[in-house]
């Protein structure tokens, strides 16, 4: 009877660790010209880590979002026709 207890239980530990929860992060910023302070509207933004690549465009605010990141640190590039490309 122990040991069935004892496997119950382990059995129960192992299922719910694979079970959990992936930590997840939202990433968001605005775009705007150094220099006049402008929304520089329709930019893009590219997540250079991810797999697919995934991508965005600033809005009419100037503001970008990525939900449901991965943790951690990203690289991200941003273009916008008339200005050199950043990387951040």
């Amino acid at each position: 009877m122990k040991k069935l207890k004892l496997f119950s239980l382990l059995f129960f530990l192992a299922f719910t660790a694979t079970q959990a929860q992936k930590l997840t992060q939202t990433i968001r910023g605005s775009v705007k010209d150094h220099d006049g302070k402008f929304p520089l509207i329709g930019a893009n933004i590219i997540v250079l880590d991810a797999t697919p690549i995934k991508g965005t465009s600033v809005d009419v605010d100037g503001n970008f979002r990525f939900d449901n990141m991965p943790m951690g640190r990203v690289n991200l590039k941003l273009s916008y026709t008339g200005y050199e490309d950043r990387y951040i």
